[in-house]
């Protein structure tokens, strides 16, 4: 992928504001447990605890992580990843910077209990990884190109020491390229020996493809689009996951989508909607394609 794209601060905000190797998905069923679906808020500055009773001690949950602008108007303008605390046992959000997360930011979780076919840890190597992508495992999805993912990087899998984790300073996307589905650094720059969170959302009810156009974004500011979903319209307690699909022209069923985004994303709520922004401000272009899910959360 050679593709240039061509790139303002926060409108006004508010004001208060790569063999493959899968960490053994063991045998069992794809059902076993629902995923605990939430939303933590930094208490005071520095890495985020997750507290769920299907993490807690749970080396080997997989961790979806989406940053939320609502209800504290704190934004954290960096890529995030979570890791495992070997000494408290639980699962944590950190800026892979190396910066501080500040109080008040608010993230959306996804937690799921044990790996499966549909929610997996996706190892880097010689062999999956080429360039800037990875390629996640076929999972009958080969030629499937209306798949729907969402990543985040995980920094020690196999319950590493933290000294032996590595950190992804990129953002990230998800790529067909023709034959595979791949996790890519929106920068384009070489992978790292690193470890990924996959989930595919594909065929769920509450997972869609969201299209930016003229229509839909600059609704609420120049940085973000407007998500119309019957699930979240009207509802402020919605909980949201979000990840950029980099939509190859050649094999979409939609063309012109097929461009980079290296932003860090984040949702937030106004005026009775949803919207998916950019962290760093800026202006979100009218050519993008995000994979979304969406919660009811608690009315």
């Amino acid at each position: 992928m050679k593709i240039n794209l061509t790139l303002t601060i926060l409108a006004r905000m508010l004001p208060v504001a790569l063999s493959i190797l899968l960490l053994a998905a063991p045998a069992q069923s794809e059902a076993a447990s629902p995923p605990h679906v939430f939303t933590v808020t930094a208490a005071t500055p520095g890495d985020v605890t997750i507290n769920s009773p299907l993490c807690n001690a749970n080396p080997t949950a997989v961790i979806l992580v989406t940053q939320n602008l609502s209800p504290n108007q704190v934004i954290n303008n960096h890529p995030i990843g979570v890791f495992y605390d070997t000494l408290t046992k639980k699962w944590l959000i950190y800026n892979e910077d190396f910066t501080t997360i500040p109080a008040g930011a608010t993230f959306n979780v996804k937690v799921e209990k044990t790996a499966t076919a549909k929610n997996f840890r996706l190892i880097t190597s010689g062999d999956n990884s080429s360039e800037d992508f990875t390629e996640i495992p076929s999972n009958g999805l080969n030629g499937k190109t209306n798949a729907l993912f969402l990543v985040n990087h995980l920094f020690n899998p196999n319950k590493a020491r933290l000294d032996l984790g590595v950190y992804q300073t990129n953002n990230l996307g998800i790529w067909y390229d023709g034959s595979h589905w791949a996790v890519y650094t929106e920068n384009q720059s070489t992978p790292l020996a690193t470890s990924y969170n996959i989930s595919n959302i594909t065929g769920q009810t509450n997972a869609s493809l969201l299209l930016t156009s003229v229509t839909n974004t600059s609704n609420l500011f120049t940085n973000d689009v407007v998500i119309d979903n019957p699930i979240c319209n009207g509802n402020s307690n919605a909980i949201i996951f979000v990840a950029h699909n980099y939509l190859t022209t050649n094999v979409s069923s939609v063309s012109g989508y097929d461009t980079l985004h290296d932003h860090p994303l984040g949702v937030f709520y106004l005026s009775g909607s949803w919207a998916i922004f950019n962290l760093d401000g800026a202006k979100m272009n009218t050519n993008v394609a995000f994979d979304i899910q969406v919660y009811p959360g608690t009315n």
